[in-house]
Order: C-alpha cells, then sequence, then structure tokens
C-alpha cells in the first residue's frame, strides 16, 4: 500500500544536549486525499453562488443513506439545511436536528359539479373537498393579472389579447372585442397570483334553503373547525361581487392556521360595452349555457323563465341583490329582474339607485 510519512522535529539550542528526533506518521495516500479534499469542501462550505440561485452555506452531516444492525437503525442526511426554519405560502423547511413533520395541510377546494362550476355575479361555489375533516376555509380577494395587458383573470385562458384589428394587443373576452378583423385569442400571456391576496374572511356554516342548497356568508372572525358534510357551498356575501378573483384555501382543526394552495376561483367578467350582469349564454332548448360577455336579452329572459317555472339556470345565478347585511336574500323577485336591466342598459355597478349597497369589500358583511 502506497503510504507517505510526515516527521516532524524537536532540536535544542543548550551547549551539551543532543538533538532529539521526535516521532514520524505514517498514513495511508488515500487518507491524505480524503482529508485535503475535506478542507477544500469546508472552504467551498460558506458560500456558492450562481447566476440565479445562491447557497450561503451548507453542511455535510452524517451522510446519506441508512446503517442498520440487528438492534439498531441509523438515517443520515446529505446536505441537510442548517439550523432554522424558513417556510413559504405553502412548504416549511425544517433545520437543524430532526424534528416530527407538521400536520398535511388540508386538501384544496375544487370546483364543483355542472351546473355549479360557471361564474357567478354574486355567488362563488365550491366543494369543500375535505370528507369527514374538521376545517376552516377562508375567503381572501387575490388581484391576478395577467401579464401583458394587466387584464383581472384566474388562469392563463383568461389571458387573450386582439390579434389583428384596431384593438390589436389589447385585452378582449370575445372576437367581437377586436372589430376590423381581429380575433381574440391566446398569444402566450400567463396570469400572475397575486402573492398577498387580501383576506375577506371565512366560510361561516352553511344554511340550507327550502331547495337544498347549502348558502354560507363570509364571517369577519376565524371560526372554529367544522365538518363541511356539503359537495356544494353556495357563498353569497356583500363581499362577493362581478369582475373579481377570489382565493379559498382551507386549513384542519390540528393545524388552523395552515392553509392548503388556494382555489382561484372568478365571478362573471365585464361583459362587452357593460360593467355586469351578464347572467347567462343562451338557451339550447334544454339549458342555459354558461355567461358569454354579453348582456341581453337572453338574460331577462331567464329571468322570466325561473319566475314562470320553466327550464332556468340556479337561483345563485340570478339573485343580485336582497336585504339585510349580506344584501342577498336567495329569493328571485322584481329586484333581481331591475338589476339585469340595470346592467342592461349600462349602469355602473353597484348602482347608484341603491345608495345603501356597500361599496367597502372589506368588513362589509356585519358578521
Amino acid at each position: 500500500m502506497t503510504r507517505t510519512e510526515i516527521r516532524t522535529q524537536t532540536r535544542s539550542d543548550r551547549p551539551g544536549q543532543a538533538t532529539k528526533s521526535a516521532f514520524a506518521v505514517r498514513w495511508p495516500l488515500s487518507a491524505v486525499a480524503a482529508w485535503a479534499s475535506c478542507a477544500v469542501l469546508a472552504a467551498s462550505a460558506l458560500a456558492q453562488s450562481g447566476a440565479t440561485y445562491s447557497i450561503t452555506k451548507w453542511t455535510i452531516d452524517s451522510g446519506g443513506g441508512r446503517a442498520t444492525s440487528a438492534s439498531y437503525t441509523v438515517t443520515g442526511t446529505v446536505g441537510q439545511h442548517d439550523a432554522d426554519d424558513p417556510s413559504g405560502p405553502t412548504y416549511s423547511i425544517l433545520g437543524g436536528f430532526w424534528s416530527a413533520s407538521p400536520v398535511a395541510a388540508a386538501d384544496p377546494p375544487v370546483l364543483p359539479a355542472a351546473p355549479h362550476e360557471i361564474r357567478k355575479n354574486r355567488y362563488v361555489s365550491i366543494n369543500p373537498n375535505n370528507p369527514g375533516a374538521p376545517t376552516i376555509i377562508k375567503v381572501e380577494l387575490a388581484n391576478n393579472t395577467c401579464t401583458g395587458t394587466g387584464k383581472r383573470c384566474v388562469g392563463d385562458s383568461d389571458c387573450k389579447v386582439c390579434l389583428g384589428g384596431t384593438n390589436n394587443g389589447n385585452a378582449c373576452n370575445i372576437n367581437s372585442d377586436c372589430p376590423g378583423g381581429g380575433t381574440c385569442d391566446l398569444s402566450g400571456e400567463t396570469c400572475d397570483a397575486d402573492p398577498s391576496p387580501t383576506l375577506l374572511g371565512y366560510v361561516g356554516a352553511p344554511e340550507s334553503d327550502a331547495f337544498g342548497n347549502a348558502i354560507s356568508v363570509v364571517l369577519d372572525a376565524q371560526p372554529a373547525a367544522r365538518t363541511f358534510t356539503e359537495t356544494v357551498i353556495h357563498i353569497g356575501d356583500c363581499e362577493i361581487r362581478p369582475d373579481r378573483t377570489y382565493a379559498i384555501s382551507v386549513a384542519t382543526q390540528a393545524e388552523p392556521g395552515l392553509f392548503s394552495t388556494p382555489l382561484h376561483i372568478g365571478t362573471t367578467d365585464k361583459p362587452q360595452g357593460k360593467d355586469w350582469a351578464d347572467v347567462v349564454g343562451s338557451f339550447d332548448g334544454v339549458s342555459w349555457s354558461a355567461p358569454n360577455y354579453l348582456v341581453n336579452v337572453d338574460d331577462v329572459v331567464s329571468f322570466v323563465k325561473f319566475v314562470t317555472n320553466k327550464p332556468a339556470p340556479h337561483r345563485t345565478v340570478l339573485d343580485l341583490l336582497g336585504d339585510g347585511p349580506t344584501y342577498l336574500n336567495n329569493v328571485i323577485n322584481a329586484g333581481d329582474l331591475q338589476m339585469i336591466l340595470q346592467g342592461f342598459v349600462g349602469k355602473t355597478y353597484p348602482p347608484s339607485a341603491y345608495a345603501g349597497y356597500p361599496a367597502n369589500l372589506v368588513d362589509c358583511s356585519g358578521n
């Protein structure tokens, strides 16, 4: 075996005293190489950086993998993060000594089944998606915007622009938004999620109406966890308004501050030439299609069909005005028709005729 030898010597300068040789250490050459490598690693561990990322410090701990014997097991870590607990909206890194993992966040809510997956003016409908688990549901206002035009969005599919025509490059929803021969289509823009959404409140316990619908309002204070057995919850409040994007997330009873990845859900977009009140698309003889970015006679007819017990959209689609602290009453009547007509003639939202309608998005539930 190849060895390297390190010798040290101690010499006396006193007259008459002999020179003494101290000791010699013999090491395998491989051990010297390993020692040198460790010295290099120790120096490089102080800081590493690249064009985009930076690692300010790191360690090589007990080494990766698992060693076992008849009685014991040792599991090691390579490059374990140093002692600290950095965290983001969804994930946390527990540094230093190994510790118990935090309780996993609840599953995020999802869109409910048809016909409640469509966008509505005054409600957002969700499936809580955590059957059997006590949870808390948070509602936030999210200012999601398309990268180029700044248009409000829920996902990338909302980021359409006019390709050609007199509005070339402008945000659009349908081809008629692009006069002069332009088309409305995707062009590579993406929807950037709001990193700091505004907290509106928490979903209250749903109340079942006479038609079997679970209706909830937005509570200001975080409530105790509740087991949501409903597969569809309609959240209606003065804080739910047209042309908005909401972030809905869920936390468990065990970790009430650790919320899931949010479900981003929108209310109806501003229809062409109007500000609100697009409740339906068109009727195919059996059912109504989703809102189509237009406020026209079809929206009025859908209301007439509802009150005459003909095939009509769900009541949460047509409930635009109510009374009380939530300004919704789950009753479809002449007030809702008047709201559709106000939108049809181009009144802004909320209509000035309803001076008592709260303009403030936050803390307007009265709960």
